[in-house]
């Protein structure tokens, strides 16, 4: 296969109607102010103190994992900490679109060398004064504030294919996988040719134990609250932004 990343844009259909968010949910998106910096370290600061990561036990996470819209996960307020970008990206792409400009959600299929198989990404990307900036929540409780177009962080990553879906098609209502167009996660490898759903899926279940929740608590260092890596500026520097 040629190192060459497959990037798309996905077809825009009718615009999604955000207001039903605000309407239904009983958490509202606040509306931060300040240069652009301090309203994106304010929205991860949100995202932080809105959506707890938590253990949860396996049957939550068959019902759970990759089905929920932005939506009920506000209204649940927490994910799982194993594999939660899409859940994180799902809210902060609607606080992104209430605060700064409209947004396109980053679907990217990659290959890591640890893993027998393929898994998907997300990220947000948007416009701001004519320059490209995109939120990933890369791993465990770092973010990446880059600047320009999305692009994986991890140099031992093989990144596959980037899909960029835009805000029209991304109803905050609706799961990721209808947005899509497909009835169920499991029909995202038609799009993603060398990813299944019910893979990671599975290895997840079964590293899903206290042993491994211990393990990732010491790794962060007892604290799960995020750390923003800023890249936008000369030099990269590290933001713990507040709960708001």
């Amino acid at each position: 296969m040629s190192d060459e990343v497959n990037e798309e844009d996905f077809g825009a259909f009718d615009d999604a109607d955000s207001s039903l968010l605000e309407e239904k949910t009983a958490v509202k998106i606040p509306i931060f102010e300040g240069d652009l910096p301090q309203v994106i370290y304010d929205i991860v600061g949100w995202v932080d103190k809105t959506i707890a990561r938590k253990i949860w036990p396996n049957a939550d996470l068959e019902a759970r994992f990759g089905k929920r819209s932005a939506y009920e996960i506000l209204e649940d307020g927490h994910t799982h900490y194993m594999g939660p970008c899409a859940d994180l990206t799902q809210v902060t792409f609607e606080a992104v679109k209430r605060n700064v400009s409209l947004p396109s959600f980053i679907i990217e299929e990659l290959r890591e060398p640890w893993l027998p198989f393929n898994r998907l990404h997300m990220a947000v990307e948007f416009i701001f004064g004519g320059d490209k900036y995109f939120l990933d929540f890369e791993k465990q409780n770092r973010v990446i504030f880059g600047k320009g177009s999305y692009t994986n962080s991890n140099g031992q990553i093989k990144s596959i294919k980037i899909l960029r879906v835009p805000e029209e098609r991304m109803s905050p209502m609706e799961p990721l996988h209808v947005n899509l167009g497909f009835s169920s996660p499991e029909e995202l490898g038609d799009m993603f040719t060398g990813y299944s759903f019910r893979v990671p899926l599975e290895r997840m279940k079964a590293d899903n134990t206290k042993r491994t929740y211990t393990r990732f608590l010491r790794i962060i260092g007892g604290d799960d609250s995020f750390v923003i890596v800023d890249r936008t500026g000369r030099k990269e520097k590290y933001v713990r932004p507040p709960r708001n």
